[in-house]
Protein backbone atom coordinates (compact mmCIF):
# COMPACT_ATOMS: atom_id res chain seq x y z
CA UNK A 1 0.00 0.00 0.00
CA UNK A 2 2.63 2.17 0.75
CA UNK A 3 4.48 1.78 -2.69
CA UNK A 4 1.43 2.74 -4.46
CA UNK A 5 0.69 5.29 -2.37
CA UNK A 6 4.64 6.44 -3.47
CA UNK A 7 3.72 5.47 -6.72
CA UNK A 8 0.41 8.50 -7.33
CA UNK A 9 2.60 10.71 -5.71
CA UNK A 10 5.62 10.41 -7.92
CA UNK A 11 3.27 10.52 -10.41
CA UNK A 12 1.14 13.57 -9.41
CA UNK A 13 4.82 15.33 -8.87
CA UNK A 14 5.49 14.44 -12.32
CA UNK A 15 2.61 16.07 -13.59
CA UNK A 16 2.65 19.18 -11.72
CA UNK A 17 6.33 19.65 -13.14
CA UNK A 18 5.69 18.83 -16.52
CA UNK A 19 2.98 21.72 -16.17
CA UNK A 20 5.75 24.20 -15.42
CA UNK A 21 7.09 23.10 -18.68
CA UNK A 22 10.35 21.43 -16.58
CA UNK A 23 10.23 17.72 -18.98
CA UNK A 24 13.57 16.63 -17.61
CA UNK A 25 12.05 16.98 -13.76
CA UNK A 26 9.14 15.34 -14.79
CA UNK A 27 10.62 12.66 -16.32
CA UNK A 28 12.87 12.00 -13.65
CA UNK A 29 9.56 11.56 -11.44
CA UNK A 30 7.95 9.14 -13.33
CA UNK A 31 10.89 6.93 -14.46
CA UNK A 32 10.73 6.65 -10.58
CA UNK A 33 7.30 5.79 -10.68
CA UNK A 34 7.48 3.39 -13.41
CA UNK A 35 10.81 1.30 -11.44
CA UNK A 36 8.58 1.15 -8.37
CA UNK A 37 5.85 -0.69 -10.35
CA UNK A 38 7.54 -2.87 -12.14
CA UNK A 39 8.83 -4.77 -8.76
CA UNK A 40 5.75 -4.84 -6.91
CA UNK A 41 2.75 -4.69 -10.21
CA UNK A 42 1.58 -8.28 -11.33
CA UNK A 43 -2.30 -8.20 -11.80
CA UNK A 44 -4.16 -6.65 -14.61
CA UNK A 45 -4.73 -3.37 -12.79
CA UNK A 46 -0.85 -2.70 -11.67
CA UNK A 47 0.02 -3.94 -15.43
CA UNK A 48 -2.46 -1.27 -16.92
CA UNK A 49 -1.52 1.10 -14.34
CA UNK A 50 2.17 0.54 -15.60
CA UNK A 51 1.36 0.83 -19.33
CA UNK A 52 -0.52 4.29 -18.57
CA UNK A 53 3.11 5.37 -16.92
CA UNK A 54 4.91 4.21 -19.99
CA UNK A 55 2.51 6.13 -22.34
CA UNK A 56 3.07 9.12 -20.20
CA UNK A 57 6.69 8.72 -20.24
CA UNK A 58 6.92 8.48 -24.22
CA UNK A 59 4.47 11.44 -24.74
CA UNK A 60 7.39 13.31 -22.66
CA UNK A 61 9.97 12.01 -24.93
CA UNK A 62 8.43 13.22 -27.80
CA UNK A 63 7.77 16.89 -26.40
CA UNK A 64 11.45 16.94 -26.30
CA UNK A 65 12.08 15.42 -29.73
CA UNK A 66 13.42 12.30 -28.62
CA UNK A 67 12.09 10.07 -30.88
CA UNK A 68 14.21 6.92 -29.98
CA UNK A 69 12.93 6.90 -26.17
CA UNK A 70 9.49 7.73 -27.41
CA UNK A 71 9.16 4.73 -29.36
CA UNK A 72 10.89 2.34 -26.82
CA UNK A 73 8.46 4.02 -23.79
CA UNK A 74 4.81 3.55 -26.66
CA UNK A 75 5.71 0.41 -27.62
CA UNK A 76 6.60 -0.80 -23.74
CA UNK A 77 2.87 0.77 -22.80
CA UNK A 78 1.32 -1.87 -25.43
CA UNK A 79 3.31 -4.60 -24.26
CA UNK A 80 2.03 -4.13 -20.51
CA UNK A 81 -1.50 -3.89 -21.67
CA UNK A 82 -1.48 -6.15 -24.17
CA UNK A 83 0.02 -8.66 -20.62
CA UNK A 84 -3.19 -7.54 -18.71
CA UNK A 85 -5.60 -7.60 -21.72
CA UNK A 86 -4.51 -10.14 -23.93
CA UNK A 87 -5.54 -8.97 -27.33
CA UNK A 88 -6.07 -5.30 -27.45
CA UNK A 89 -6.52 -5.00 -31.19
CA UNK A 90 -9.93 -2.93 -30.88
CA UNK A 91 -9.60 -1.80 -27.29
CA UNK A 92 -9.38 2.18 -26.99
CA UNK A 93 -6.39 1.62 -24.31
CA UNK A 94 -4.29 0.63 -27.45
CA UNK A 95 -5.70 3.99 -29.39
CA UNK A 96 -3.14 6.21 -28.23
CA UNK A 97 -0.08 4.19 -27.95
CA UNK A 98 -0.98 3.65 -31.19
CA UNK A 99 -1.36 6.64 -32.45
CA UNK A 100 1.60 8.32 -31.00
CA UNK A 101 3.78 5.94 -32.56
CA UNK A 102 1.95 6.92 -36.15
CA UNK A 103 3.16 10.37 -35.41
CA UNK A 104 6.94 9.44 -34.61
CA UNK A 105 6.94 7.77 -38.03
CA UNK A 106 4.96 10.32 -39.72
CA UNK A 107 7.53 12.95 -38.25
CA UNK A 108 10.57 10.72 -39.27
CA UNK A 109 9.00 10.57 -42.94
CA UNK A 110 7.78 6.82 -42.79
CA UNK A 111 4.64 7.21 -43.84
CA UNK A 112 3.65 3.23 -44.59
CA UNK A 113 4.75 2.44 -41.17
CA UNK A 114 2.93 5.61 -39.92
CA UNK A 115 -0.56 4.33 -41.94
CA UNK A 116 0.25 1.13 -40.36
CA UNK A 117 -0.45 2.31 -36.68
CA UNK A 118 -3.10 5.09 -37.27
CA UNK A 119 -5.18 2.32 -38.55
CA UNK A 120 -4.56 0.15 -35.51
CA UNK A 121 -5.82 3.32 -33.54
CA UNK A 122 -8.76 3.59 -35.76
CA UNK A 123 -9.97 -0.04 -35.13
CA UNK A 124 -9.78 1.35 -31.50
CA UNK A 125 -11.26 4.34 -31.64
CA UNK A 126 -14.29 2.54 -33.60
CA UNK A 127 -17.63 2.29 -31.79
CA UNK A 128 -16.97 3.67 -28.92
CA UNK A 129 -17.86 6.91 -27.36
CA UNK A 130 -18.50 10.63 -28.33
CA UNK A 131 -14.95 11.98 -27.88
CA UNK A 132 -13.37 8.77 -28.99
CA UNK A 133 -15.66 10.03 -31.82
CA UNK A 134 -13.55 12.88 -32.00
CA UNK A 135 -10.71 10.75 -31.24
CA UNK A 136 -10.78 8.97 -34.45
CA UNK A 137 -11.25 11.95 -36.72
CA UNK A 138 -8.14 13.20 -35.35
CA UNK A 139 -6.87 9.94 -36.70
CA UNK A 140 -8.33 9.80 -39.88
CA UNK A 141 -7.25 13.61 -40.05
CA UNK A 142 -3.61 12.13 -39.54
CA UNK A 143 -4.22 9.36 -42.49
CA UNK A 144 -4.64 12.88 -44.64
CA UNK A 145 -1.64 14.55 -43.53
CA UNK A 146 0.79 11.22 -44.22
CA UNK A 147 -0.80 10.85 -47.53
CA UNK A 148 -0.36 14.53 -48.49
CA UNK A 149 3.07 13.88 -47.51
CA UNK A 150 3.46 11.07 -49.37
CA UNK A 151 2.02 13.07 -52.41
CA UNK A 152 -1.47 11.15 -52.50
CA UNK A 153 -3.42 13.81 -53.27
CA UNK A 154 -6.83 12.16 -53.75
CA UNK A 155 -6.30 10.65 -50.28
CA UNK A 156 -4.99 13.04 -48.46
CA UNK A 157 -8.13 15.42 -49.71
CA UNK A 158 -10.99 12.72 -48.77
CA UNK A 159 -9.23 11.53 -45.36
CA UNK A 160 -9.42 15.44 -44.19
CA UNK A 161 -12.88 16.29 -45.88
CA UNK A 162 -14.32 13.08 -43.92
CA UNK A 163 -12.47 14.09 -40.94
CA UNK A 164 -13.88 17.64 -41.31
CA UNK A 165 -17.58 16.18 -41.43
CA UNK A 166 -17.08 13.55 -38.76
CA UNK A 167 -15.88 16.36 -36.15
CA UNK A 168 -18.98 18.30 -37.16
CA UNK A 169 -21.12 15.52 -36.43
CA UNK A 170 -19.67 14.70 -33.09
CA UNK A 171 -19.51 18.55 -31.82
CA UNK A 172 -22.77 19.20 -33.58
CA UNK A 173 -23.08 21.61 -36.48
CA UNK A 174 -23.21 24.90 -35.04
CA UNK A 175 -20.21 24.07 -33.12
CA UNK A 176 -16.67 25.96 -32.91
CA UNK A 177 -13.99 25.35 -31.27
CA UNK A 178 -9.56 25.34 -32.24
CA UNK A 179 -10.30 21.36 -32.73
CA UNK A 180 -12.40 22.49 -35.38
CA UNK A 181 -10.67 25.10 -36.78
CA UNK A 182 -7.58 23.15 -36.89
CA UNK A 183 -9.11 20.63 -39.04
CA UNK A 184 -10.45 23.36 -41.52
CA UNK A 185 -7.11 24.93 -41.58
CA UNK A 186 -5.29 21.19 -42.50
CA UNK A 187 -8.01 20.87 -45.23
CA UNK A 188 -7.67 24.33 -46.73
CA UNK A 189 -3.83 24.25 -46.67
CA UNK A 190 -4.58 20.66 -48.86
CA UNK A 191 -6.63 22.50 -51.42
CA UNK A 192 -4.40 25.60 -52.11
CA UNK A 193 -1.40 23.12 -52.38
CA UNK A 194 -3.13 20.92 -54.96
CA UNK A 195 -4.49 23.96 -56.93
CA UNK A 196 -7.97 23.70 -55.69
CA UNK A 197 -7.90 27.38 -54.92
CA UNK A 198 -11.43 28.55 -54.68
CA UNK A 199 -12.38 25.92 -52.26
CA UNK A 200 -9.61 26.53 -50.17
CA UNK A 201 -10.93 29.94 -49.93
CA UNK A 202 -13.86 28.85 -48.82
CA UNK A 203 -12.20 26.57 -46.27
CA UNK A 204 -9.95 29.41 -44.90
CA UNK A 205 -12.82 32.09 -45.05
CA UNK A 206 -15.06 29.99 -42.52
CA UNK A 207 -11.70 29.18 -40.36
CA UNK A 208 -11.03 32.97 -39.77
CA UNK A 209 -15.28 33.41 -39.29
CA UNK A 210 -14.67 30.92 -36.51
CA UNK A 211 -11.31 32.05 -35.16
CA UNK A 212 -12.83 35.64 -34.96
CA UNK A 213 -16.18 34.55 -32.90
CA UNK A 214 -14.07 32.57 -30.46
CA UNK A 215 -11.51 35.28 -29.67
CA UNK A 216 -13.24 38.39 -30.75
CA UNK A 217 -12.59 40.86 -33.39
CA UNK A 218 -10.24 43.16 -31.06
CA UNK A 219 -8.08 39.79 -29.52
CA UNK A 220 -4.93 38.93 -31.83
CA UNK A 221 -3.93 35.21 -32.06
CA UNK A 222 -0.91 33.85 -33.84
CA UNK A 223 -3.15 31.10 -35.78
CA UNK A 224 -5.46 33.27 -36.78
CA UNK A 225 -2.90 35.71 -37.97
CA UNK A 226 -1.13 32.62 -40.08
CA UNK A 227 -5.16 31.46 -41.59
CA UNK A 228 -5.06 35.34 -43.00
CA UNK A 229 -1.86 34.94 -44.55
CA UNK A 230 -2.87 32.06 -46.00
CA UNK A 231 -6.06 33.71 -47.46
CA UNK A 232 -4.20 37.09 -48.70
CA UNK A 233 -2.08 34.65 -50.37
CA UNK A 234 -4.80 32.49 -52.06
CA UNK A 235 -6.92 35.72 -53.28
CA UNK A 236 -3.46 36.74 -55.19
CA UNK A 237 -3.47 33.62 -56.67
CA UNK A 238 -6.55 34.20 -57.92
CA UNK A 239 -5.74 37.77 -59.09
CA UNK A 240 -8.80 40.19 -56.59
CA UNK A 241 -5.60 41.57 -55.07
CA UNK A 242 -7.94 43.76 -52.69
CA UNK A 243 -9.02 41.34 -50.89
CA UNK A 244 -5.33 40.13 -50.78
CA UNK A 245 -4.03 43.06 -49.06
CA UNK A 246 -7.00 43.11 -47.02
CA UNK A 247 -6.63 40.16 -45.42
CA UNK A 248 -2.36 40.60 -45.29
CA UNK A 249 -2.87 43.75 -43.90
CA UNK A 250 -4.56 42.79 -40.81
CA UNK A 251 -2.20 39.58 -40.83
CA UNK A 252 0.58 42.31 -40.20
CA UNK A 253 -1.53 44.00 -37.48
CA UNK A 254 -2.25 41.02 -36.13
CA UNK A 255 1.48 39.87 -36.17
CA UNK A 256 2.84 42.79 -34.76
CA UNK A 257 0.51 43.22 -31.87
CA UNK A 258 1.75 39.77 -30.70
CA UNK A 259 4.76 39.37 -31.06
CA UNK A 260 8.06 42.39 -31.15
CA UNK A 261 11.73 42.40 -31.72
CA UNK A 262 13.10 39.63 -34.15
CA UNK A 263 9.98 37.40 -33.50
CA UNK A 264 7.71 40.10 -34.96
CA UNK A 265 10.56 40.20 -38.30
CA UNK A 266 10.49 36.85 -39.02
CA UNK A 267 6.63 36.53 -38.39
CA UNK A 268 6.47 39.86 -40.54
CA UNK A 269 8.88 39.50 -43.52
CA UNK A 270 6.97 36.89 -45.50
CA UNK A 271 3.78 39.58 -45.12
CA UNK A 272 5.89 42.66 -46.18
CA UNK A 273 7.04 41.04 -49.37
CA UNK A 274 2.95 39.61 -50.31
CA UNK A 275 2.20 43.07 -49.04
CA UNK A 276 4.66 44.79 -51.84
CA UNK A 277 3.86 42.07 -54.47
CA UNK A 278 0.23 42.92 -54.24
CA UNK A 279 0.15 46.62 -54.40
CA UNK A 280 2.58 46.32 -57.25
CA UNK A 281 0.15 44.42 -59.66
CA UNK A 282 -2.34 46.70 -58.85
CA UNK A 283 0.36 49.63 -59.77
CA UNK A 284 0.30 51.20 -56.36
CA UNK A 285 3.68 51.97 -56.87
CA UNK A 286 4.52 54.44 -53.54
CA UNK A 287 2.81 51.65 -51.23
CA UNK A 288 4.35 48.55 -52.91
CA UNK A 289 7.86 50.19 -52.37
CA UNK A 290 6.57 51.37 -48.81
CA UNK A 291 6.19 47.59 -48.22
CA UNK A 292 9.23 46.61 -49.88
CA UNK A 293 11.83 49.15 -47.96
CA UNK A 294 10.26 47.39 -44.77
CA UNK A 295 11.47 44.20 -45.87
CA UNK A 296 14.58 45.12 -47.30
CA UNK A 297 15.54 46.59 -43.53
CA UNK A 298 14.80 43.51 -42.16
CA UNK A 299 16.81 41.40 -44.81
CA UNK A 300 19.79 43.37 -43.95
CA UNK A 301 19.43 42.99 -40.40
CA UNK A 302 20.04 39.31 -41.18
CA UNK A 303 23.20 37.62 -41.72
CA UNK A 304 21.71 34.90 -43.78
CA UNK A 305 19.45 36.56 -46.09
CA UNK A 306 21.55 38.59 -48.26
CA UNK A 307 20.39 36.80 -51.60
CA UNK A 308 16.65 37.61 -51.13
CA UNK A 309 17.95 41.50 -50.32
CA UNK A 310 19.41 41.40 -53.53
CA UNK A 311 16.23 40.01 -54.86
CA UNK A 312 13.86 43.03 -52.92
CA UNK A 313 16.89 45.49 -54.24
CA UNK A 314 16.03 44.49 -58.19
CA UNK A 315 12.19 44.57 -57.60
CA UNK A 316 12.73 48.13 -55.76
CA UNK A 317 14.64 49.23 -59.00
CA UNK A 318 11.66 48.05 -61.01
CA UNK A 319 9.22 49.66 -59.16
CA UNK A 320 11.27 52.84 -58.94
CA UNK A 321 11.53 52.69 -63.05
CA UNK A 322 7.35 52.43 -63.03
CA UNK A 323 7.13 55.81 -61.19
CA UNK A 324 9.53 57.42 -63.64
CA UNK A 325 12.54 58.13 -61.00
CA UNK A 326 15.20 56.41 -63.24
CA UNK A 327 18.26 57.60 -61.17
CA UNK A 328 16.48 55.90 -58.03
CA UNK A 329 16.42 52.97 -60.50
CA UNK A 330 19.95 52.58 -60.78
CA UNK A 331 20.44 53.48 -57.22
CA UNK A 332 18.67 50.32 -56.06
CA UNK A 333 19.79 48.04 -58.88
CA UNK A 334 23.29 48.94 -58.53
CA UNK A 335 23.20 48.34 -54.63
CA UNK A 336 21.60 44.62 -55.73
CA UNK A 337 24.26 44.41 -57.94
CA UNK A 338 26.84 45.37 -55.28
CA UNK A 339 25.70 42.88 -52.74
CA UNK A 340 25.39 39.67 -55.54
CA UNK A 341 29.25 40.52 -56.03
CA UNK A 342 29.81 40.87 -52.61
CA UNK A 343 28.06 36.90 -52.08
CA UNK A 344 29.65 35.98 -54.60
CA UNK A 345 33.25 37.04 -54.56
CA UNK A 346 34.89 39.72 -57.14
CA UNK A 347 36.07 36.81 -59.87
CA UNK A 348 32.86 35.25 -59.99
CA UNK A 349 31.01 34.17 -62.93
CA UNK A 350 27.59 32.99 -63.25
CA UNK A 351 24.06 33.32 -64.87
CA UNK A 352 22.88 35.62 -61.26
CA UNK A 353 25.66 37.74 -61.89
CA UNK A 354 24.77 37.82 -65.96
CA UNK A 355 21.31 39.01 -65.43
CA UNK A 356 22.34 41.18 -62.59
CA UNK A 357 24.84 42.70 -64.67
CA UNK A 358 21.77 43.06 -67.58
CA UNK A 359 19.13 44.78 -64.90
CA UNK A 360 22.33 47.15 -64.56
CA UNK A 361 22.57 47.94 -67.79
CA UNK A 362 19.03 48.62 -68.47
CA UNK A 363 19.00 50.79 -65.11
CA UNK A 364 21.74 52.92 -66.40
CA UNK A 365 20.05 53.21 -69.97
CA UNK A 366 16.49 54.38 -68.56
CA UNK A 367 18.83 57.10 -67.05
CA UNK A 368 20.34 58.08 -69.76
CA UNK A 369 23.59 56.65 -68.76
CA UNK A 370 24.49 55.01 -72.07
CA UNK A 371 28.27 54.76 -71.76
CA UNK A 372 27.82 52.88 -68.22
CA UNK A 373 24.99 51.01 -69.58
CA UNK A 374 26.98 49.42 -72.48
CA UNK A 375 29.97 48.78 -70.17
CA UNK A 376 27.65 46.59 -68.36
CA UNK A 377 26.02 44.58 -71.06
CA UNK A 378 29.73 44.70 -72.27
CA UNK A 379 30.89 42.84 -69.11
CA UNK A 380 27.70 40.52 -69.34
CA UNK A 381 28.65 39.06 -72.52
CA UNK A 382 32.22 38.16 -71.88
CA UNK A 383 30.84 36.93 -69.00
CA UNK A 384 27.92 34.84 -71.10
CA UNK A 385 30.70 33.93 -73.37
CA UNK A 386 32.53 32.19 -71.25
CA UNK A 387 30.03 30.43 -69.40
CA UNK A 388 28.78 29.42 -72.61
CA UNK A 389 32.10 27.90 -74.07
CA UNK A 390 31.48 25.37 -77.00
CA UNK A 391 27.68 25.64 -76.09
CA UNK A 392 25.28 26.65 -78.58
CA UNK A 393 24.31 30.11 -77.90
CA UNK A 394 21.34 31.01 -75.49
CA UNK A 395 18.11 33.53 -75.27
CA UNK A 396 19.66 35.36 -72.74
CA UNK A 397 22.90 35.90 -75.21
CA UNK A 398 20.72 36.88 -77.88
CA UNK A 399 18.69 39.73 -75.66
CA UNK A 400 22.10 40.89 -74.25
CA UNK A 401 23.76 41.68 -77.75
CA UNK A 402 20.25 43.22 -79.31
CA UNK A 403 20.05 45.42 -76.27
CA UNK A 404 24.07 46.78 -76.36
CA UNK A 405 23.84 46.98 -80.34
CA UNK A 406 20.35 49.44 -79.82
CA UNK A 407 22.77 51.35 -77.28
CA UNK A 408 25.66 51.73 -80.20
CA UNK A 409 23.10 52.63 -82.56
CA UNK A 410 22.09 55.63 -80.46
CA UNK A 411 25.38 56.19 -80.19
CA UNK A 412 26.19 56.13 -83.75
CA UNK A 413 28.67 54.25 -83.84
CA UNK A 414 27.34 52.21 -86.67
CA UNK A 415 29.92 49.52 -87.33
CA UNK A 416 29.79 47.94 -83.61
CA UNK A 417 25.86 48.14 -83.33
CA UNK A 418 25.50 46.64 -86.95
CA UNK A 419 28.13 43.76 -85.74
CA UNK A 420 25.98 43.33 -82.19
CA UNK A 421 22.54 43.52 -84.02
CA UNK A 422 23.20 40.80 -86.78
CA UNK A 423 25.01 38.18 -84.18
CA UNK A 424 22.02 39.16 -82.20
CA UNK A 425 19.51 37.80 -85.02
CA UNK A 426 21.56 34.89 -85.77
CA UNK A 427 21.32 33.72 -82.12
CA UNK A 428 17.44 34.42 -82.02
CA UNK A 429 16.99 32.74 -85.18
CA UNK A 430 18.90 29.76 -84.18
CA UNK A 431 16.96 29.50 -81.42
CA UNK A 432 13.69 29.97 -82.57
CA UNK A 433 14.19 28.50 -86.25
CA UNK A 434 11.49 29.86 -88.98
CA UNK A 435 8.71 30.56 -86.18
CA UNK A 436 8.37 34.48 -85.78
CA UNK A 437 9.10 35.16 -81.90
CA UNK A 438 8.23 38.80 -80.37
CA UNK A 439 11.88 38.54 -78.48
CA UNK A 440 13.20 39.32 -81.95
CA UNK A 441 11.49 41.98 -82.99
CA UNK A 442 13.36 44.50 -80.94
CA UNK A 443 16.46 43.43 -82.74
CA UNK A 444 14.78 43.48 -85.96
CA UNK A 445 13.69 46.95 -85.19
CA UNK A 446 16.95 48.16 -84.89
CA UNK A 447 18.41 46.33 -87.64
CA UNK A 448 16.04 48.52 -89.89
CA UNK A 449 16.79 51.92 -88.08
CA UNK A 450 20.58 51.21 -88.45
CA UNK A 451 19.41 49.69 -92.39
CA UNK A 452 18.15 53.84 -92.98
CA UNK A 453 20.97 55.18 -91.56
CA UNK A 454 23.13 53.12 -93.93
CA UNK A 455 20.50 54.59 -97.14
CA UNK A 456 19.67 51.21 -97.45
CA UNK A 457 15.81 51.80 -97.52
CA UNK A 458 14.53 48.52 -98.85
CA UNK A 459 16.49 46.36 -97.00
CA UNK A 460 15.12 48.71 -93.49
CA UNK A 461 11.52 48.02 -94.94
CA UNK A 462 12.23 44.26 -94.76
CA UNK A 463 13.54 44.22 -91.57
CA UNK A 464 10.58 46.56 -90.25
CA UNK A 465 8.01 43.94 -91.87
CA UNK A 466 10.10 40.91 -89.73
CA UNK A 467 9.75 42.97 -86.79
CA UNK A 468 5.34 43.41 -87.54
CA UNK A 469 5.49 40.11 -88.42
CA UNK A 470 7.15 38.75 -85.11
CA UNK A 471 4.87 40.96 -82.89
CA UNK A 472 1.56 39.68 -84.52
CA UNK A 473 2.84 36.81 -82.96
CA UNK A 474 1.80 37.39 -79.87
CA UNK A 475 -0.55 40.84 -80.06
CA UNK A 476 -3.78 41.47 -78.92
CA UNK A 477 -6.18 42.25 -81.62
CA UNK A 478 -6.34 46.15 -80.93
CA UNK A 479 -1.93 45.95 -81.73
CA UNK A 480 0.38 47.50 -79.54
CA UNK A 481 2.05 50.77 -78.98
CA UNK A 482 5.18 49.43 -80.51
CA UNK A 483 3.59 47.73 -83.48
CA UNK A 484 1.81 50.61 -84.25
CA UNK A 485 5.34 52.73 -83.97
CA UNK A 486 7.04 49.83 -86.28
CA UNK A 487 4.23 50.58 -89.00
CA UNK A 488 4.96 54.17 -88.62
CA UNK A 489 8.82 53.19 -89.16
CA UNK A 490 7.78 51.63 -92.81
CA UNK A 491 5.80 54.79 -93.64
CA UNK A 492 9.12 56.94 -92.55
CA UNK A 493 10.76 54.59 -95.41
CA UNK A 494 8.13 54.96 -97.68
CA UNK A 495 8.90 58.50 -97.58
CA UNK A 496 12.61 58.09 -97.82
CA UNK A 497 11.82 56.53 -101.35
CA UNK A 498 9.62 58.75 -102.76
CA UNK A 499 6.91 56.84 -101.96
CA UNK A 500 4.25 59.30 -100.39
CA UNK A 501 0.27 56.93 -101.06
CA UNK A 502 2.76 54.01 -99.22
CA UNK A 503 3.58 56.37 -96.82
CA UNK A 504 -0.11 57.56 -96.15
CA UNK A 505 -1.02 54.23 -96.01
CA UNK A 506 1.29 53.02 -93.36
CA UNK A 507 0.69 56.30 -91.07
CA UNK A 508 -3.13 56.37 -91.51
CA UNK A 509 -2.87 52.41 -90.25
CA UNK A 510 -0.57 53.47 -87.38
CA UNK A 511 -2.16 56.54 -86.36
CA UNK A 512 -5.84 54.22 -86.02
CA UNK A 513 -4.01 51.48 -83.71
CA UNK A 514 -3.07 54.29 -81.69
CA UNK A 515 -6.14 55.20 -80.99
CA UNK A 516 -7.69 52.07 -80.46
CA UNK A 517 -5.04 51.57 -77.84
CA UNK A 518 -4.96 54.92 -76.71
CA UNK A 519 -9.04 55.92 -76.80
CA UNK A 520 -10.62 58.29 -78.31
CA UNK A 521 -10.54 60.93 -76.28
CA UNK A 522 -6.66 61.04 -75.01
CA UNK A 523 -3.84 63.44 -75.92
CA UNK A 524 -0.16 62.48 -75.46
CA UNK A 525 2.87 63.42 -77.80
CA UNK A 526 3.03 59.87 -79.49
CA UNK A 527 -0.53 60.92 -80.81
CA UNK A 528 1.01 64.63 -82.08
CA UNK A 529 3.49 62.87 -83.87
CA UNK A 530 1.74 60.29 -85.76
CA UNK A 531 -1.26 63.02 -86.76
CA UNK A 532 2.03 64.87 -87.64
CA UNK A 533 3.41 62.46 -89.69
CA UNK A 534 -0.13 61.65 -91.98
CA UNK A 535 -0.87 65.50 -92.10
CA UNK A 536 2.84 65.78 -94.06
CA UNK A 537 2.60 63.10 -96.42
CA UNK A 538 -1.55 64.05 -96.78
CA UNK A 539 -0.05 67.71 -97.99
CA UNK A 540 2.84 66.20 -99.90
CA UNK A 541 0.63 64.45 -101.94
CA UNK A 542 -1.82 67.70 -102.62
CA UNK A 543 -4.63 66.64 -99.96
CA UNK A 544 -4.36 69.72 -98.03
CA UNK A 545 -7.42 69.44 -96.95
CA UNK A 546 -6.58 65.94 -95.30
CA UNK A 547 -3.49 67.63 -94.32
CA UNK A 548 -5.13 70.45 -92.47
CA UNK A 549 -7.68 68.33 -90.57
CA UNK A 550 -4.98 66.16 -89.52
CA UNK A 551 -2.33 69.14 -87.86
CA UNK A 552 -5.19 70.97 -86.63
CA UNK A 553 -6.03 67.68 -84.65
CA UNK A 554 -2.41 67.68 -83.74
CA UNK A 555 -2.38 71.17 -82.58
CA UNK A 556 -5.79 70.98 -80.37
CA UNK A 557 -3.72 67.76 -78.63
CA UNK A 558 -0.61 69.53 -78.05
CA UNK A 559 -2.70 72.86 -76.27
CA UNK A 560 -4.42 70.43 -74.36
CA UNK A 561 -1.06 68.46 -72.96
CA UNK A 562 0.50 72.10 -72.94
CA UNK A 563 0.68 74.24 -69.67
CA UNK A 564 -1.68 76.74 -69.03
CA UNK A 565 -0.41 80.34 -70.36
CA UNK A 566 2.51 78.72 -72.30
CA UNK A 567 3.68 78.23 -75.78
CA UNK A 568 6.01 75.38 -76.99
CA UNK A 569 8.02 75.59 -80.21
CA UNK A 570 6.11 72.61 -81.34
CA UNK A 571 3.25 74.60 -80.88
CA UNK A 572 4.55 77.63 -82.81
CA UNK A 573 5.82 74.51 -85.41
CA UNK A 574 2.58 73.34 -85.98
CA UNK A 575 0.33 76.78 -86.38
CA UNK A 576 3.04 78.25 -89.00
CA UNK A 577 2.78 74.94 -90.86
CA UNK A 578 -0.99 75.26 -91.03
CA UNK A 579 -0.91 79.16 -91.89
CA UNK A 580 1.07 77.51 -95.18
CA UNK A 581 -1.34 75.11 -96.13
CA UNK A 582 -4.45 77.52 -95.32
CA UNK A 583 -2.34 79.47 -97.89
CA UNK A 584 -2.56 76.78 -100.31
CA UNK A 585 -6.57 76.11 -100.14
CA UNK A 586 -7.58 79.66 -100.60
Amino acid sequence: AASGDLVHLLNCAGYAIALQSNVQGALEKYHESLSIQESICSDQNGLLSLGQTATTIGMLYMKCNDFKNAEIFFTKALEKKRAALGDIDTNPCAAKDLENLGDLKRFQSKFDEADEFYMGAANCYKNTNKMHGIDLSNVVSKLGLSAGARGDNDSAQSHLEMALQMKKQAYGQNAKNPDLVEALNNLGYVYAVYGRTIDAVQVYEESVEMQFSLCGENTPQSGLALSLMSLGVLYIKIGQNGDARHYLEEALQMKRSIHSGDEADTDSLGLLLNLGETCAVEGMWDDAEGYYKQALTMLLQRGNAAQKATEVLMTLGHIASQRGDHSASLHYVQQGFDLKQTIYGPSASNTDLVQALNLLAEAASRNGRRSLAIEKYDISLKMQRVLLGSNAPDALLGETLSNIGTLYLQENDIALSETCLSEALLVQQSIHRDNPSPVMAATLQSLGKLHILQNNNNLAEMRFREAIEAMRYSAPEQGTQNLANTIMELGNCAVLKGEMDTAQEHFRAALEMKRRIFGPHEANTDLVHSLSRLGYVCAAVGDYHEAIAQYEDALEMQERIQAVGTESVDIAATRNTLEILYQKVQ
